[in-house]
């Protein structure tokens, strides 16, 4: 883009133009905010260290099972992990649900024959893993039974169907131990035998999937006379995912696995514990063994293109893990989701973005996600709201970022060798897109040379501090910042007057600095080359006789040249007022008034725009049957587009 001066600028906007730069020396400590659209210092990861007796972490024994259904109620076990409690969507407090109590049974007074002494009270079982599938149906883990107890919450009276766990393959003569349950989006079940290190998949139906397909019997007794003979159909035996095994083909070794969790495709995630000292690991299985596992290591989660060089994550151990998938906009979901862990020192969870378009990419989401009285219960994801939940005393609270953020305090970045085409071309002024809050700073130096390979040879020359531009951007009609970043005293165009930058190629250092609080944030960048001189185009020779002063009156003239300039491209550029597509929203009115059209205040930006395009066909039909229907359409379908008219 060229001004009315015949001056250009390099740019650099969007995550891609930015990741060219880089460090001279050193780790990286800067990184591209996506959420932001701009580049920042680096966010470290904040961690809540408990001191003290109460510093106790969790251990697996402290795991209770927790899920909810589709009504918003909640289920969870109760602290002596006998009982399953629940909390209905529109109550305050929770209520037991099983066991339910029994009353008493007085002696009868009539029978001749009374037992000497009372019946002991049944003893509830222990109870572990809790799911609701689709279909419905509570189901919670019974390790001393090795079995399922499976509830109807559509006809919830106390009752439950026992499931029976088939019998481990290394151990026929010990009993499968569930320990974690995980509904399948298709209404299937995942029961992880922890002491095993066992996963049984069941269908909707509650039974097992076996690993291998259905093969063909015996010949029935009654054949159809035309087509092929029909044949018994043989269900091979039930065989669970052997965690080890899968672990073992990989080269690697699985030392307890903690939890599990489901992803939309199918497979699942698998936590392990690998005991004091060492950083959890998570695992990618697939129930139906077609892919190979697939495992990181929290200890390498670190953003090697963020430059997350210091950030240690060995103390990271998990406690339990929730998965929230992304969705599109019609509502599928995606491979790119959100996997977060509670830690075992129960205080907070790690959010860890996850990609799974090409292979198992991990990464650390840097904000800080307390977890207030956590008691060890399951984390809960929450698919259709795209909410985690954890358990507080009797409420159910969603996980959130708290603004804790960390930030390096300093960070150096080279950006890339600008051409300015001509040999001794003199580079006019910087301008930055950038929000420079209170107790943040932002230097900028230049080296210049017209041949680019001498550039490192040339030392590098600072420049005057900032300034923010009351009027804004230097480019007509132009902004990158919402109204309200632009109210704010730090945020807009910042610019400033290059000092003696001369040669064909220039390269800029920015060094961006903060108190660990603060950051500044750089969105776009403009160079502009070359200087349009106001002492060269506008004033006599003599003025440039001497050069000390000709280079004074050169400065000080760029000066006004900046403003002068911003205001003959707003004069060049005035058709954009007059175009429906692109007038600034506090001219749509103003371009109204023009046609003698009077717009209707509920109408969205698009509306207005719309009439006003296509008002000469609107003109046309003013006052009739045809007219009153389109400004009906216009009004209560406007996504029909210009075909209204």
């Amino acid at each position: 883009m060229v001004d009315v001066n015949g001056t250009r600028y390099q740019l650099l906007l969007g995550r891609e133009d930015w990741q060219r730069c880089y460090t001279e020396a050193g780790p990286r400590r800067w990184e591209y905010d996506l959420e932001r659209q701009a580049v920042r210092l680096q966010a470290e990861l904040f961690t809540f260290r408990q001191q003290g007796p109460a510093a106790v972490p969790l251990t697996p024994a402290d795991r209770r099972g927790a899920a909810r259904d589709s009504f918003g109620h909640w289920y969870w076990i109760g602290e002596a992990e006998r009982q399953i409690l629940a909390r209905w969507a529109a109550a305050a407090q929770p209520e037991l649900l099983f066991p339910k109590p029994r009353p008493a049974c007085p002696p009868s007074r009539r029978a001749p024959f009374q037992p000497a002494e009372a019946a002991a009270p049944i003893e509830p079982e222990t109870l572990a893993g809790l799911a609701v599938t689709g279909d419905g149906y509570l189901v919670a883990g019974s390790p001393g039974t090795g079995s399922l107890l499976v509830f109807d919450l559509y006809a919830l009276d106390g009752g439950f169907l026992r499931v029976n766990l088939p019998l481990p393959p290394a151990a026929p003569t010990a009993l499968t131990e569930p320990f974690d349950l995980a509904a399948l989006p298709d209404g299937g079940l995942l029961v992880l035998d922890r002491t095993h290190k066992l996963v049984w998949h069941f269908d909707r139906a509650f039974r097992p999937v076996p690993s291998q397909p259905s093969g063909a019997g015996e010949p029935l007794t009654f054949q159809p006379k035309p087509g092929p003979a029909r044949r018994q159909k043989l269900s091979p035996p039930a065989e669970p995912l052997d965690l080890a095994a899968l672990a073992g083909a990989i080269g690697e070794t699985l030392a307890d696995p903690l939890a599990l969790e489901p992803l939309p495709d199918g497979t699942f995630w698998l936590l392990e514990d690998r005991g004091d000292g060492l950083a959890s690991r998570v695992w990618r299985f697939d129930p139906a063994g077609e892919a190979a596992p697939q495992v990181v290591e929290l200890l390498t989660l670190n953003l090697v293109e963020a430059g997350a060089d210091d950030l240690n994550l060995s103390q990271i151990r998990g406690h339990d893990l929730a998965y929230l998938p992304r969705q599109d906009e019609q509502g599928r979901y995606l491979r790119q989701g959100t996997l977060f862990i509670a830690d075992v020192a129960g205080n907070q969870a790690y959010a860890l973005p996850v990609d799974l378009s090409e292979g198992l990419s991990l990464r650390i989401d840097p904000k800080y996600y307390p977890l207030r009285s956590f008691s060890g219960v399951d984390l809960v994801a929450v698919w259709a709201e795209g909410q985690v939940y954890y358990h507080q005393g009797q409420r159910w609270l969603p996980v959130k970022a708290l603004p804790q953020q960390r930030y390096e305090t300093e960070a150096v970045l080279l950006l890339p060798i600008f051409d300015g085409r001509d040999p001794g071309c003199v580079w006019h002024r910087l301008c930055l897109e950038a929000c420079l809050p209170p107790e943040t700073g932002l230097r900028v130096e230049t080296r210049a040379a017209d041949v680019a390979a001498e550039l490192v040879w040339q030392p590098w020359q600072a420049h005057p501090r900032l300034y923010r531009r009351a009027a804004g951007s230097e480019i007509p009609y132009t902004s990158l910042w919402t109204e309200t970043e632009r109210s704010r005293p730090e945020t807009g165009t910042w610019e400033l007057l290059f000092q003696e930058t001369r040669g064909r190629y220039m390269q800029l250092r920015l060094t961006l600095s903060g108190n660990g609080r603060g950051t500044p944030l750089l969105r776009a960048l403009r160079a502009h080359y070359p200087r349009f001189s106001y002492l060269k185009q506008y004033l006599p020779a003599v003025y440039q006789q001497e050069q000390s002063s000709g280079q004074f009156v050169e400065n000080f003239l760029a000066n006004p040249e900046g403003i002068f300039t911003t205001v003959e491209g707003m004069i060049a550029q005035a058709q954009r007022w007059l175009d429906p597509r692109t007038t600034p929203p506090e001219a749509v009115d103003w371009l109204a008034g023009w046609l003698g059209l009077a717009l209707e205040p509920g109408w969205s930006d698009y509306q207005r725009r719309l009439l006003i395009a296509q008002a000469p066909y609107f003109f046309q039909r003013r006052g009739t049957l045809l007219g009153l229907m389109q400004a009906i359409l216009l009004t209560v379908y406007p996504e029909i587009g210009p075909r209204i008219f």
